[in-house]
């Protein structure tokens, strides 16, 4: 299937597009979708582009995705394993719990891949999140920002053996919105190349978890200004490598730039300030 134009949903006739997605593959296998254009809905639970219970299927698109409403993310797989997922483009979501990317429930064995900013203002909305979703490789070159109350800047929630890259900055700036936090997730292999900035109260930098015998490389500085924000803060996490070659900041009370609790024969590597 190939498209040439965009693709908007919501406000028509005076309805409010809830549920409307935009590209939509339910059951389906072994299909191969180019869309050159824009993809943009209004309205609660209305997903820019959806694979639900979908497997090896080959998508790519060269334009933004771009949701109004709560719980209305930009790009979503659900249970569904070895796509190949491609966007030129950026991905925008305003609502609260409006992630930009999402990979649930044992969707595993995926390539993604976006060439483009992550942007997202509401209350736990994610800028990328991976929950229950193994062994994907997802490349991300552009910033990730969030701008709500919890709302993780790059998250691996119960996610094993992936591989993410992001070459680009994470800023927050809501309380409790981490840069980049992997919880119950092991083995991952983490690459950030550009700083991690976070100005909320409890917005860590990064934090692992409960998570175990990952590699995380974070080639760039991180900063925090609120209390309780530490720096680097590895949580009842065990034999992890960390490096890091940047500088790390915090300006708040009772904020630690590294701080270990309850975690053994990590291997942290600081190259900085």
């Amino acid at each position: 299937t190939t498209l040439t134009g965009d693709i908007s949903t919501g406000n028509v006739d005076g309805t409010t597009g809830i549920a409307a997605r935009g590209l939509y593959l339910a059951i389906s296998n072994n299909n191969i979708t180019t869309l050159t254009g824009d993809i943009s809905t209004t309205g609660n639970v209305a997903y820019g582009l959806l694979l639900y219970t979908s497997d090896s299927n080959t998508t790519t698109l060269t334009g933004d995705i771009s949701t109004t409403g709560d719980d209305a993310y930009g790009l979503y797989l659900y249970d569904s394993d070895s796509n190949t997922t491609t966007l030129t483009g950026n991905i925008t979501t305003t609502g609260d719990y409006a992630f930009g990317v999402y990979l649930l429930a044992s969707s595993d064995n995926n390539t993604t891949t976006l060439t483009g900013d992550i942007s997202t203002t509401g209350i736990d909305a994610y800028g990328l999140r991976l929950a229950s979703s193994d062994n994907n490789t997802t490349t991300l070159t552009g910033d990730i920002s969030t701008g709500g109350l919890g709302a993780v800047g790059l998250f691996l929630d119960i996610s094993n053996l992936n591989t993410t890259t992001l070459t680009g900055d994470i800023t927050t700036t809501g309380g409790n919105a981490y840069g980049l936090l992997l919880a119950n997730s092991d083995n991952n292999t983490t690459t950030l190349t550009g700083d991690i900035s976070t100005t909320g109260t409890t917005a860590y930098g990064l934090r692992l978890a409960s998570s175990d015998n990952n590699t995380t490389t974070l080639t760039g500085d991180i900063s925090t200004t609120e209390g309780n924000a530490h720096g680097l803060f590895l949580d009842t996490s065990n034999l992890n490598t960390t490096t890091l070659t940047g500088d790390i900041t915090t300006t708040g009370g009772n904020a630690y730039g590294l701080l270990l609790d309850t975690s053994n024969s990590n291997t942290t590597t600081l190259t900085g300030d």
